[in-house]
Formats: C-alpha cells, sequence, structure tokens
C-alpha cells in the first residue's frame, strides 16, 4: 500500500505508477545499498555527486572529444513518466549537455543541478516508451563525452509486465513469443485518476502469503491460518493483486493500494471452504473481494450443504468471490476422446463454487489474446485474463523461496537490467519468478480489477460489481485472438457454440465469458452506476426463484445415443412472482435430481454396467468414460441455447445422494417472467434411468426492473 505521502503525490503527478509501467513514482537517484525504499517525504534518492562548479556555457570542439563509454556504470532509478515536471535526476559533475535522449531532455535546473524531464508526448503512455531507460549524454570539464543510462521504471520488473500495460514487444524476460499489444488488464488509466484500490481489502484463500515480502509488507493486512502451507502459490497470487508501486520493488499488482488478508489452509477441502465462508472472513477483516485460484476437490461436485450456505453467507455480506476455472483442458484425456474431437477434456460447471450464482468463474488468455491452451472453458465462465502459456510470456510476480529470504539490493536489480541481463537468471535468492501461469495467475488479475472498481465506488453491491466487471469485457469484436472459438458439431449436437449473441444482445462464449475486464473501463462503470438502469437494478438483492413442475419427452433413440429427453421446467409464477412482473436475468442453474444411469447394461455395444453418477471409486474410470459421452443443453425463454456439460468433456462424479448443479451465464439481460420456461435437453451414450429428471429443477437469479 502506498504512504500517505506517496499517494498524494501520485494524485498530484497525475499517479503514482503507471501500471505495470510504473516510471517512477518519486524520481531521483540512489547510492544507497541493501535496496532499501526511500522514505515517503524524499523526492528522490540522493546520490553521492553533485554538480559543484558546473559551467553551462562550456563548449567543446569535437576534435579532442574523448569517448568514455559509462552505460551501466551508475545506476539512476525513479524517473516519474506519468509526473511530466516532476521527472528529475541528479547528475555527477555535468558541465555540458549535450543531447537528451529519445523520450525526455536534461536542463539546468535553478539549484545548479541538471535535471531529466520526460517529454509530455510520453507522459503516462507506457506503449510510447517500450524502453527500460533513456540514455544521456554530457561533456566534462576536460570535453570528454560520457553517456549514461536513465532508469524509466520506479519498478525494475514492470517494463516486462505485458499483462498490466502490453506494448507489443515484451517477453517477461523469456525467451518465446513477445506479448500481442493491448493484451492486457489496461490499469494506465485507471491509476492516472489516482484509483489504485485503496480502501479495499482483498482475501487470498491459498498457501502462505510472504507477509515480510518488500512488495506486500505494506498491503499486508492479517493473516489466518488453518493449516501450515509451505508454498510460494499465495505469495505468487497476493503480488500480482496488490505488489506494492514506486518502491524501487519488482513489479505492481493490479491495485497496489489494497490490502490483503491471507487465510491460508482453507482451500483444499470443502469443510474448510465452509468454515471459512460460514465465519464471513471474521468480524472485523473488512474484505470486500475473494480470490480462489485454487482446484477442483474429488467428487467434482460435492453437494455439500455447508459450502453452499457458506457461499451465501459471504455472497449476502457483500464479498465477491473470485474463482479460478481451472486447468483441464487436456485433463483426463484417458477417459474421452476429447482430443480427437478437438474439444476441452473438461468444463468449468462441475463444482459448488462455480455453480454459486454469485461467483465471479475466471478463465485464461494467453499473450496472443487466445485462451490458453489449458484454460478450462464452460458456460459458469464469466470472463477471462490474461496469463502465461507454451512459447508464450508468462506473469512476473512475487516469490517466497523458503530457502532464502535476503532482500537484493535495488541499485544491484536495475545494474543488472541496464546490462541487458536477465535478473532471473543472474540474481540469487531473488524474491520474484518471470514463470507464473494458470487460471491461478489470471483469476487475481480479475481480483485486481475488481478492488479497483470498489476503490472508485464504494458503494457498489456485489451484484453491481459483477455487472461493472462484464460490461467493461473486451470481446472478439475487439481482439482478434478472440476469434478461434468456433462452433464444433458432432453426432448431431452444438458440442462447442463459439460465440453466441444472446436475446439480450450480449456476446458470450463458453471459452471466454464475456471477454477480458478493462480496469480503466470498469472504473468508469462502477462512478456511472447510478446512472445507468441495469447497474441501478443491481444495487438491490437478487430474488431467486425455483421451477416447481418439469415434463419430459423422448426425443430420439439412435445408434450413438441410448437415451436422449427433452424436458420442460415451469411454475417459476410460485414463491411470489406474478405473472406480468418484468424480470433481467443474471444467471440460471440446473439441478439435475436424481438423474442417473439405468441398470441395463452393454447398450450400443458400450460396458454400461455398474456405472453411476456418482463418484465411487471401484467402478470410477468406467463411469467417468460414460459420463464423457453425457449432454446437457438448456434453453432460455428468449430461445437462447446453452451448453451446459457438453459431450467428451469428463465429469468426476458427484456426491451419493445429491442432484448434481450446473450454471450459466449465458442468458445475462435477457427477459423474464413468472410464467416463463426453461427446455432442457439431455443425450447419453448409455441408457439413463426412467423417470428422467425426477426432483430436477431450474433456478433462476433475476432482477426486478
Amino acid at each position: 500500500m502506498f504512504s500517505e505521502t506517496v499517494s498524494g503525490r501520485l494524485a498530484a503527478t497525475v499517479v503514482t505508477v503507471i501500471a505495470g509501467l510504473s516510471l517512477a513514482a518519486c524520481g531521483g537517484g540512489s547510492s544507497k545499498k541493501g535496496g532499501s525504499a526511500p522514505a515517503p517525504e524524499e523526492d528522490y534518492i540522493e546520490i553521492v555527486d553533485d554538480n559543484t562548479g558546473a559551467d553551462p556555457s562550456l563548449t567543446c570542439d569535437s576534435r579532442n572529444v574523448e569517448i568514455n563509454d559509462l552505460l551501466g556504470n551508475r545506476v539512476v532509478l525513479g524517473i516519474d513518466a506519468f509526473s511530466g515536471t516532476r521527472l528529475s535526476v541528479r547528475l555527477p559533475f555535468v558541465k555540458k549537455i549535450r543531447s537528451g535522449g529519445k523520450y525526455g531532455d536534461v536542463s539546468l535546473g535553478a539549484d545548479g543541478v541538471y535535471v531529466y524531464t520526460l517529454d509530455a508526448a510520453y507522459a503516462g503512455d507506457p506503449a510510447n516508451v517500450p524502453e527500460f531507460y533513456d540514455t544521456i549524454t554530457w561533456y566534462d570539464a576536460d570535453c570528454r563525452l560520457h553517456s549514461r543510462p536513465v532508469a524509466l521504471y520506479a519498478d525494475p520488473l514492470l517494463f516486462q509486465s505485458w499483462h498490466l500495460a502490453s506494448t507489443g514487444g515484451q517477453t517477461a524476460f523469456g525467451y518465446g513469443y513477445s506479448a500481442s499489444r493491448g493484451i492486457d488488464v489496461s490499469v494506465a488509466g485507471v491509476w492516472n485518476r489516482g484509483i489504485t484500490g485503496r480502501g479495499v481489502t482483498v482475501a487470498v484463500v491459498d498457501t502462505h502469503v510472504d507477509e515480510t515480502h518488500p512488495d506486500l509488507r505494506d498491503s499486508f493486512r492479517e493473516a489466518t491460518v488453518r493449516e501450515s502451507m509451505n508454498k510460494p502459490h499465495g505469495t505468487n497470487v497476493a503480488g500480482l493483486i496488490a505488489a506494492s508501486c514506486g518502491n524501487f520493488e519488482g513489479s505492481c499488482g493490479v491495485a497496489p493500494g489494497a490490502g490483503i488478508a491471507s487465510y491460508e489452509g482453507y482451500y483444499d477441502t470443502d469443510s474448510g471452504l465452509a468454515e471459512l465462508f460460514l465465519g464471513g472472513f471474521g468480524d472485523d477483516s473488512g474484505v470486500r473481494v475473494a480470490n480462489g485460484s485454487w482446484g477442483n476437490i474429488l467428487p467434482e461436485f460435492a453437494g455439500y450443504p455447508p459450502l453452499k450456505a457458506g457461499l451465501d453467507n459471504i455472497a449476502d455480506s457483500g464479498v465477491l468471490l473470485v474463482k479460478s476455472s481451472g486447468n483441464g483442458f487436456s485433463a483426463y484425456e484417458r477417459y474421452s476422446d476429447c482430443r480427437e474431437k478437438g474439444v476441452s477434456c473438461d468444463s468449468a460447471v462441475y463444482s459448488e463454487a462455480l455453480a454459486h450464482p454469485a461467483t465471479v468463474v475466471v478463465g485464461a488468455l494467453n499473450s496472443s489474446g487466445s485462451a490458453a491452451s489449458y484454460s478450462s472453458p464452460g458456460s459458469a465462465l464469466f470472463l477471462v485474463a490474461p496469463s502465461g502459456d507454451t512459447f508464450r510470456p508468462d506473469l512476473i510476480t512475487t516469490n517466497q523461496d523458503f530457502s532464502c529470504q535476503q532482500d537484493t539490493g535495488a541499485e544491484y536489480v536495475y545494474s543488472r537490467i541496464l546490462r541487458n541481463l536477465n535478473p532471473f537468471e543472474v540474481i540469487p535468492c531473488y524474491r520474484y519468478v518471470n514463470n507464473f501461469d494458470g487460471t491461478s495467475g489470471s483469476t487475481p488479475l480479475v481480483s485486481g480489477i475488481a478492488a479497483l472498481a470498489l476503490s472508485a465506488n464504494p458503494d457498489l453491491t456485489l451484484w453491481q460489481l459483477r455487472y461493472v466487471l462484464a460490461e467493461s469485457a473486451r470481446n472478439d469484436t475487439v481482439i482478434s485472438g478472440m476469434n478461434d472459438a468456433e462452433t464444433v458439431r458432432d453426432r448431431g449436437l452444438t458440442v462447442e457454440q463459439g460465440w453466441i449473441v444472446n436475446a439480450a444482445g450480449r456476446r458470450f462464449s463458453s471459452h471466454y465469458g464475456f471477454g477480458l475486464p478493462d480496469a480503466e473501463r470498469a472504473a468508469e462503470l462502477a462512478l456511472s452506476c447510478s446512472s445507468d438502469e441495469a447497474c441501478r437494478i443491481r444495487g438491490e438483492d437478487p430474488d431467486e426463484f425455483r421451477s416447481q413442475t418439469v415434463s419430459c419427452q423422448p426425443l430420439f433413440a439412435d445408434s450413438y445415443f441410448a437415451s436422449s429427453y427433452t424436458c420442460t421446467f415451469s411454475g417459476f409464477n410460485l414463491d411470489g412472482a406474478g405473472t406480468g412482473t418484468d424480470y433481467e436475468i443474471e444467471n440460471v442453474v440446473l439441478d439435475t435430481g436424481n438423474t442417473d444411469f439405468s441398470s441395463e447394461e452393454y447398450a450400443n455395444n458400450l460396458d454400461c454396467a455398474d456405472i453411476s453418477f456418482d463418484y465411487h471409486a471401484s467402478d470410477a474410470e468406467n463411469s467417468f468414460r460414460a459420463l464423457s459421452l453425457v449432454q446437457t443443453e438448456i434453453k432460455s425463454p428468449s430461445h437462447t441455447l446453452s451448453v451446459l456439460k457438453p459431450l467428451h468433456a469428463v465429469f468426476l462424479g458427484k456426491t451419493p445422494g445429491t442432484g448434481w448443479r450446473t450454471l450459466t451465464n449465458a442468458f445475462r439481460g435477457e427477459h423474464f417472467s413468472g410464467g416463463d420456461s426453461f427446455n432442457v435437453n439431455i443425450y447419453s451414450r448409455c441408457p439413463l434411468n426412467t423417470p428422467i429428471m425426477k426432483g430436477a429443477s431450474v433456478s433462476v437469479t433475476v432482477f426486478r426492473k
């Protein structure tokens, strides 16, 4: 978190850092050892040299100029590219400036000190300042020509943090393809407005978070430990959310002014999560966003009532859960022919958290703008955000090496980079990594954007925050890499839908959700929520209506599908919903009730004996194969189709005695009234039991217009 002094300076100078490209928050150079950050009240870190005896009138004849290249010999830290007039750094023994650099110029100040000033054309626009440093030249008293670098970033790894502001050439100090321009969360504009996440606390539900880390100690609020987990994952995640800016260390988080509360050792069991969520993160935590970069727990759908109650509890208290979709695109392929069919082997619809109406589910986007090769798609997906991928840049973030705790001096880090050395290869015990990826990496970026939106407007409800995030998103009409989401058909079914446009005009994809959120746009929407009708109505709690009746009819039986049915779910006008009342849909959940395979064997030459929707270790593999050959899909009252569980996607079973719930966001914004109905189709290679969909229901979360 910024100190009050630094924050005020940032706001006064047009902002602190430029997100990912923080060109110094408080300009200056340093000769201090050990990498300590400047005191908040300092304008710049002092250097030992001065300009005693400077003679601005001195001219040198080119015939007696000796070239003395000192590039990298002295490090100048912290030029704030956003402050315009404040970009200054002391220079040693300068007699006459020969030339400024590409991005700025040097002049003699009133105090007799030469200062470097960034050209106004570049201030606040990192895309136009893609280099780590500028080079200036000067003559000394003996007419020898010198040159030296002037570092343009107050956080040395920021210029390679493509996920924050992609200039089109960053590799995150890796060796693959560089990131495409514009594939980022667009934080520069919102930081320049002084919106940094201040006043918002984000819960990191993960492994240990290193509260001593130089980029996290200012943002760290508290730690609650259920089970000690000495793994760096929690520290990696926390840095992407709220690593400090302008402190000459590492990079920046999306919301560098936000606070971090660590909840260690809760995420790996349903009972642990239920305990945490039922407790609401503690009475005085101030948590508004919870980051869940964890995977699924077997069985995939536990149907654990305390966890459902806990998820309800945090939603009712206004805490937004941001949950990773998973890294299972190619997982479990031994149970399915998904790879042969060119579709995902997993679907982000299975777990209790993913099926909750208030959860924001996040997939991963690689630096080309396409879905990451591992990212689990699904109808519950809400957004995507940048992360690493094969041959593509990964994410730079904080790290914890439990065998090595020393701090690396800031001047040493800058000097390595200025010498074109890779800090991740030459600096021992470096407390950062440049290889973090997965949906574990994309999810905290969205948590950070949520913190920025709440910082802009603390009065947003959880549901308004979801609206702001979704409406800020850039989709395939803006990002060409997203055009790879194609429709896939097999056995007469639409298995993957590509991009759809629902009846409310919103674009949705099971691979991208509503798209890549834009932090600047999200802040604007947060500030204008009261004047946006769709945002305004989400200031009240939603209504949830559940179908009371279901009627099913066979569709067909052929040589492939032993069972196929279409079912109509209706009766939503009960529970106080009048048939004439107009609502707007947020999302829809299907509970399959007692639906399961029948006891018939060897249907369609496939061994369907002793299989179940339930997770049983003894017959698991055969059940998994049979479940991969089930598809469920739902059609809204406005006739928009959404595939819930795609054919060929593996499902690892549910807890016996429970239903299996799946959610879709595809109908968001569509019209609903109490007399409406939803149609559900189910297809299965193995025969299903009858009566089909016994005990099943459809629940719709809506807002009254």
